[in-house]
C-alpha cells in the first residue's frame, strides 16, 4: 500500500506556509518525501493571490494594510483568498500517482478524496458542476464563484482550491473556512470591483455543524477519510529539516 505523510502544523507565518508547500512538493518530486497532505492555519490574517495576479488589481492595498492583513503570493493559481479562520491544506503528489490524469481530472480525484474526508468529520458535501473557467484570474474572491468539482453545502461554496502542475509533481492548495472573520473579504476589493461582481454566499463549518470546531480534529477527520478513499497508508510525520530550511530561505531545493 502507497504511503502518505500528513502533516498537521498549526499556525505559521504567511510567507513560510507557502515556502513549506513549495519545499514539500519539491522534496516529494525528487523522491525524498512521500505523497503529503499538510494542514495548517495561519499566525495574523492574510490574503494569499493566485501567483499570475496582480494584488493592486485585485484588492484595495491600503484597506489590507489598515486592518493588518498581509499579502502574499501563493505558488499556485486562482484567485485571491483570505486567511485567518480557515483550515488551510496543500496536497503534493508525484503526476505518477494519477496515472497520466490531466489537471481536471486529477483535481476531481482529489474532490472527491476531501468530499469523503469531510463526511468523516460529519459533513456531506457536493461537488459542483460549476463552470470550467471557475479557477482563472480575474476580479472576483476565490469564495465569490464555484468551479468545476469545487465542493459546495446546500448550494454554498466550502472549499476553495487551486491547483499547479510543476515538472513532474502536483501542487493544490486550499481553503476550508471553519468560521466568518472579523474582517470581510468583500470590504478589501477595490470599489470598482465590489460595484460589478455579484456578492455569493459561502458556508463555513461551525455554520454547518451548528458548534464551535477545532481545527486539528477537523484536519484529522480529513485527512483520515482522505487517505481511505485514495486507499493509502497514513504517515504523520512533521515536514523534514531540509524543507523548513527551503522555506526558511537558507536552501534552494529547486537546483
Amino acid at each position: 500500500m502507497i504511503e502518505w505523510r500528513v502533516i498537521l502544523d498549526g499556525n505559521q507565518e504567511p510567507a513560510y506556509n507557502m515556502k513549506l508547500d513549495e519545499a514539500i512538493l519539491h522534496a516529494v518530486i525528487s523522491g525524498e518525501s512521500p505523497p503529503t497532505i499538510r494542514f495548517y492555519g495561519w499566525t495574523s490574517d492574510a490574503i494569499t493571490v493566485g501567483y499570475h495576479q496582480r494584488p493592486e488589481k485585485v484588492l484595495d492595498l491600503q484597506r489590507a494594510e489598515a486592518a493588518g492583513i498581509k499579502i502574499i503570493t501563493r505558488p499556485t493559481g486562482g484567485r485571491a483568498v483570505l486567511h485567518g479562520n480557515d483550515l488551510t491544506y496543500s496536497i503534493s503528489a508525484p503526476t505518477g500517482f494519477f496515472r497520466g490524469a490531466g489537471i481536471t481530472e486529477s483535481y476531481r480525484v482529489l474532490s472527491e478524496a476531501l468530499a469523503a474526508g469531510l463526511a468523516e468529520a460529519g459533513i456531506d458535501v457536493t461537488l459542483a458542476r460549476g463552470q470550467g473557467s471557475g479557477h482563472a484570474p480575474g476580479p472576483k474572491p476565490c469564495f465569490a464563484s464555484t468551479a468545476r468539482y469545487e465542493l459546495t453545502w446546500k448550494g454554498m461554496k466550502l472549499v476553495g482550491s487551486a491547483q499547479r502542475r510543476i515538472r513532474d509533481g502536483i501542487l493544490q492548495q486550499g481553503s476550508i473556512p471553519l468560521r466568518d472573520g472579523v474582517v470581510d473579504m468583500w470590504d478589501l476589493l477595490p470599489p470598482a470591483i465590489r460595484s460589478r461582481v455579484e456578492r455569493s454566499p459561502w458556508a463555513t463549518i461551525e455554520e454547518i455543524l451548528g458548534t464551535t470546531v477545532d481545527r486539528e480534529e477537523i484536519a484529522r477527520s480529513v485527512s483520515s477519510g482522505f487517505c481511505r478513499h485514495l486507499g493509502v497508508s497514513i504517515l504523520e510525520i512533521d515536514p523534514s529539516e531540509s524543507e523548513i530550511e527551503y522555506a526558511l530561505g537558507k536552501t534552494d531545493k529547486t537546483k
